[in-house]
């Protein structure tokens, strides 16, 4: 009696070690981790990462995203997915148009295969919110100094990496708009806020003491192509005194 209560199971251990897929059984095959930040892209898109580890022995056969905010995308394949070690890996993404700065969700699902034979070895899927930040920002002051017809505004400005600045423009208008000035900027696009002054002295006619409306407009291009990339638009009433 006790060889054939023995006998079996060794029979069923060594079937669950032969069916069971690479790794330590009950572990999970594989983990996904969406990074709750991400960065205003090209043409209305949004870029971030995800984090994501796997068993050795595994093959990752499709990882795909979904992403959402007003509307719900299709399911996007990625083109490159990390090796199957271990390891933690980030993964780059970026996402279909129509998106903007915000709260977006992204939706994950990775599947699985024996890297050996190619047989199914479980579906990894997870969602995350990330936050899509502004890729560029202009902060204008709610004062300003006024000192013989010119005006000096301390404004900031920020431009997110890997876009290039192609303008940075302030402006003042008085007088219903009929006394202007306006002047250009020049910051680093590293995404760190830059203070800069802008002196502003009309082309006709003269800054007063007073209310005067401030216009900030940031554009900026990729490096690659030149292409238009993100920008950000101020406008506010500060005081010259």
């Amino acid at each position: 009696m006790r060889r054939i209560v023995v006998g079996s199971v060794f029979l069923v251990l060594t079937a669950v070690l032969l069916g069971a897929a690479p790794g330590t059984a009950g572990d999970p095959p594989g983990e996904v981790r969406v990074q709750g930040r991400a960065y205003e892209g090209q043409f209305n898109t949004f870029r971030g990462t995800l984090r994501l580890t796997c068993a050795p022995g595994l093959r990752v056969a499709a990882l795909g995203l979904t992403f959402v905010q007003d509307f719900t995308s299709p399911e996007s394949l990625q083109a490159t997915t990390p090796t199957c070690d271990g390891a933690w890996h980030v993964v780059p993404y970026a996402s279909y148009e129509g998106f903007h700065p915000g709260r977006a969700t992204v939706q994950v699902r990775m599947a699985l295969v024996d890297a050996a034979t190619g047989a199914p070895a479980g579906e990894v899927t997870t969602g995350g919110s990330v936050y899509v930040r502004p890729g560029a920002r202009v902060l204008l002051p709610r004062w300003v100094d006024h000192e013989r017809g010119t005006i000096r505004a301390r404004v900031a400005g920020r431009c997110d990496e890997p876009w290039v600045l192609q303008d940075f423009f302030v402006a003042a208008s008085q007088d219903e708009g009929f006394t202007f000035a306006s002047t250009h900027l020049d910051i680093p696009c590293d995404g760190e806020w830059h203070a800069r002054t802008a002196v502003l002295t009309a082309t006709s006619g003269s800054l007063h003491r007073g209310r005067v409306y401030l216009d900030g407009h940031i554009a900026t291009l990729d490096a690659v192509n030149f292409d238009p990339a993100v920008f950000a638009t101020a406008g506010r009433w500060a005081w010259a005194g």
